[in-house]
């Protein structure tokens, strides 16, 4: 199972269970593209079919039916404007909470293509002050961050204690690595 595929069953979990807006800020993929396995993954049907045409009648009750339940809690917001900073992600966060009275979720997809303009020389510097920034957003609106970031050969297999940075930030694990 890929990054987005993962992050994206902890959202359709999260917009499900509970009435608070879930955000999505996908650096990498257009909304329509996540709304397309979302809707495949909510109505358990192969979405290659979906993109295709190719579907029976059980499929069609099946979309209609996650569609119903999609209109009605209205609570995903997805954003896949590229570039995104911190400031940006955290405006937008702000004014969601503001309107809603809280969020339930907030996922980044992914990491790597964020961007602080004036770290940009210095990319490990980057990533540390686009992590500090989604820790602090997460304690602010007391809400969980996911960062769905790339890892590499060598990351993904040295030992978790010898890991830089948890890939989920929330208030309540904010200040510990997973072990």
């Amino acid at each position: 199972m890929g990054k987005t595929t993962f992050a994206m069953n902890l959202v359709e979990n999260a917009a499900m269970l509970q009435d608070k807006p879930v955000l999505i800020f996908s650096l990498e993929m257009p909304s329509e593209q996540i709304m397309m396995r979302s809707l495949a993954s909510l109505s358990r049907v192969d979405q290659t079919r979906i993109r295709t045409g190719q579907l029976d009648d059980e499929d069609w009750a099946r979309i209609s039916g996650t569609m119903g339940i999609l209109l009605e809690k209205r609570n995903i917001y997805i954003d896949d404007s590229s570039g995104l900073t911190p400031t940006e992600v955290r405006s937008r966060a702000r004014r969601i909470a503001r309107e809603h009275g809280g969020i339930g979720l907030i996922m980044i997809d992914y990491l790597q293509l964020m961007r602080v303009p004036s770290l940009s020389d210095n990319r490990t510097l980057e990533i540390a002050e686009i992590s500090r920034s989604l820790k602090a957003l997460a304690k602010e609106l007391q809400v969980p961050v996911w960062r769905c970031r790339s890892l590499t050969a060598r990351w993904s297999s040295a030992p978790i204690s010898a890991r830089s940075t948890p890939t989920c930030v929330s208030p309540a694990l904010s200040n510990r690595m997973p072990t």
